[in-house]
């Protein structure tokens, strides 16, 4: 689960120059983190069902061994005894434990939506032209392409002289 987690919490990230792949690969992460909550939540109720099938079967060994010995017991004991009983005990830290990793999934189930939504600003940002380059920019990165195809000229050249 912290592998995972992590492995998400990276992929989170947005990288502003690559906004047609964070949009071509948000479904199929979302889809992960949505599957992963699911079955996060089915088990969490599975282990609700658990410590309730071993709560009402503590309560019966209790009461029937209270009546064999002829044992007046009150609620209060009744509660208590099922409380201390490291099978219950078990139950309730598995049950809590899986509660917390359904929730951590709900939140990152919802961040992975949030970042949904960001990708599709962003998008209409860089549509706006909000991320334009300067004129002087343009400029240099128009010098560093005309030097790239000498270069390439060049190399063609040579290829072609051999």
């Amino acid at each position: 689960m912290k592998d995972f987690l992590a492995e998400m919490e990276t992929e989170l990230q947005i990288d502003e120059n690559n906004l047609d792949q964070c949009l071509v690969a948000q479904p199929g992460l979302y889809w992960q983190v949505a599957k992963r909550h699911a079955i996060a939540v089915s088990d969490h109720e599975a282990a609700k069902k658990n410590m309730a099938e071993i709560d009402a079967e503590l309560d019966l060994e209790i009461r029937k061994t209270a009546r064999n010995r002829e044992n007046r017991i009150i609620e209060k004991e009744i509660e208590s005894l099922k409380r201390k009983d490291p099978r219950l005990e078990r139950a309730v830290r598995k049950m809590l434990s899986l509660k917390h990793e359904a929730q951590l999934l709900d939140a990152l189930k919802e961040t992975f939506q949030m970042r949904s939504y960001a990708i599709k600003e962003l998008v209409q940002l860089y549509i706006a032209s909000y991320y334009e380059e300067s004129s002087q920019d343009k400029a240099q990165r128009s010098l560093r392409e005309e030097k790239i195809g000498q270069r390439r000229m060049e190399i063609a050249k040579s290829y072609a002289n051999r």
